[in-house]
């Protein structure tokens, strides 16, 4: 029998906070303070960017300081922006981005419910250690979680399962089978929760439906690989090696549960606990 689930693991960036809206007005306020015109081509070039740089961290590339640094190096080559240093802007765009936090909407509910509720919550996040910290103070999230795990106090990024590791050593009693992750990313979140055993849930807000989908009970033929036949293995990583994964097939072998809004994890984890 599977055991109920106890601990709930959250990312923070486009799952609790709108990180895309604190990202355009922090970076607004710091390109301002250099004397850099925040049009909207440089704004959107750099989230285009930044997502490129973090998504090379997670492959274990670059590192997060060479992140922070990469993305206005590169912008500012692009768009011909000379005389502000990299390190400097970073600065004064971290700064900006610790008071500057969004809630996603039912965030604030959902956690406060759950934590009344007496689930275990915890945050597990890729960033900046005092940046997130802020953040989640900033719109009163902070002490509803009974921990923090970020990727620069740990020493390691999602999705390495080390990441994942480090947190669960750190939490008295915990259980595989008593944890679930919500996040917003299949290559981050989902692959890494799936990878060491989690139950996953995945959040996107770009397909609405009324309840939360049974991701792991759908059926899929492939030229690339047999999915179903993957799902189940707790090796079925190796079994990957020099498969190009689309958002498609990532989702099928990653994802246990999808969600489009925050509220409908409360109905999935009602029927969890209730079926066990």
């Amino acid at each position: 029998m599977v055991k109920m689930i106890k601990n709930i693991f959250f990312d923070i960036d486009e799952t609790l906070l709108d990180f895309s809206k604190s990202e355009r007005v922090a970076l607004t306020g710091a390109l301002e303070s250099f004397c850099v015109e925040p049009s909207d081509a440089i704004l959107k070039r750099y989230s285009e960017i930044n997502l490129q740089q973090w998504k090379r961290l997670e492959r274990g590339e670059i590192t997060h300081y060479e992140v922070k640094v990469n993305r206005f190096k590169l912008l500012f080559e692009e768009f011909g922006v000379l005389n502000v240093e990299p390190e400097d802007i970073t600065k004064a765009y971290e700064s900006r981005l610790g008071d500057c936090a969004f809630l996603i909407d039912e965030a604030q509910e959902v956690v406060q419910k759950l934590s009344n509720d007496g689930y275990r919550l915890f945050v597990v996040t890729n960033g900046t250690a005092h940046v997130q910290r802020d953040r989640l103070k900033h719109v009163g999230l902070f002490d509803l979680f009974e921990n923090i795990f970020i990727s620069q106090d740990l020493g390691v990024n999602k999705p390495d399962i080390a990441f994942f590791e480090k947190a669960a050593a750190s939490i008295d009693g915990f259980a595989k089978d008593e944890t679930l992750i919500v996040g917003d990313s299949l290559t981050s979140d989902m692959k890494g929760g799936k990878c060491f055993g989690l139950t996953t849930v995945w959040f996107n807000r770009a397909f609405l439906t009324d309840r939360y989908l049974a991701v792991k009970n759908e059926k899929i033929e492939s030229n690339v690989v047999n999915v179903d036949s993957l799902k189940n293995k707790s090796n079925f990583e190796e079994n990957l090696s020099g498969v190009l994964l689309d958002d498609e097939l990532s989702r099928l072998l990653y994802v246990d549960y999808q969600i489009s809004r925050l509220s409908q994890l409360e109905l999935l984890l009602s029927d969890l606990n209730y079926s066990n």
